[in-house]
């Protein structure tokens, strides 16, 4: 009798979660991005995911929640409709074409890292407020950096002049590991990102600030009609307070400054 009423609440329990939602997306994150998107045991945490429950609870949506090895892998999956959203991604018209974008709910900050005592990036990051075009001031160095993030159109410009000086590696912890033992000499990252890694006491954000620019949710094509894209829209706006207080929070944690 046991196991046949273990089974029958676990059906009524999975219908009324069901009946919860009016749809569930597949949602692609990191498990290893933090503040932004991490696992804890088998719950995922960090800013983004506390924004997006925040909306899909608006919109009486549910999430599935996969992990893909890297961002370009995870935008091969949502081309091939195996991915309905993609949190924190920056807008551009190649991507356009093959997706939905919502209205931006946050700004994304990079910022230029180093390690406080290597006495040669000391040397240059003395320099790089005086100057107009401080990344030319790394031509010199080894920058390292996450493949498929955008850091704006002047470093592009200076990774395209310097190909040898930006090296890819997509795990974030790797990036300031190899920073802390000074095996490279900046890393650019997000400044909240780098805020979370700053207990590896060295590590310094630069003045430069790399690039600042709009994050949205990118969606795929047909997942929304028109009318449900709106409403998604509109609770990014009605819970703008609340976004914002979730961003200062985190801020605080991990001082940083994210009005730069």
């Amino acid at each position: 009798m046991k196991p046949f009423l273990s089974f029958l609440l676990l059906v009524v329990s999975c219908l009324f979660y069901a009946a919860a939602c009016d749809r569930t997306l597949n949602v692609s994150v990191s498990d290893s991005w933090p503040p932004y998107s991490f696992k804890n045991g088998s719950e995922y945490e960090g800013l983004d995911i506390e924004i997006l429950n925040l909306l899909l609870k608006h919109n009486n949506l549910c999430a599935n929640f996969f992990v893909y090895p890297s961002s370009s892998r995870a935008f091969e999956e949502f081309k091939k409709g195996n991915v309905d959203l993609i949190p924190a991604a920056t807008f551009s018209q190649k991507r356009r074409a093959y997706s939905e974008f919502s209205i931006p709910y946050r700004n994304e900050v990079m910022g230029l890292f180093h390690n406080a005592k290597s006495d040669k990036t000391r040397a240059i990051v003395t320099q790089l407020d005086k100057i107009d075009s401080p990344l030319s001031l790394l031509n010199e160095s080894t920058v390292l950096v996450n493949r498929g993030s955008y850091y704006g159109a002047a470093f592009e410009q200076f990774s395209s002049n310097c190909k040898d000086c930006v090296v890819y590696l997509n795990q974030t912890e790797q990036r300031f590991k190899l920073l802390k033992s000074k095996r490279v000499d900046f890393v650019v990252e997000d400044a909240l990102t780098g805020g979370y890694f700053k207990y590896q006491k060295d590590v310094v954000l630069t003045p430069v600030l790399i690039n600042k620019s709009p994050t949205y949710f990118m969606l795929r094509p047909g997942f929304f009609n028109e009318q449900e894209l709106q409403a998604f829209n509109l609770s990014i706006i009605n819970n703008r307070y609340e976004i914002k207080a979730i961003l200062k929070k985190y801020a605080k944690n991990y001082g940083v400054d994210l009005s730069q």
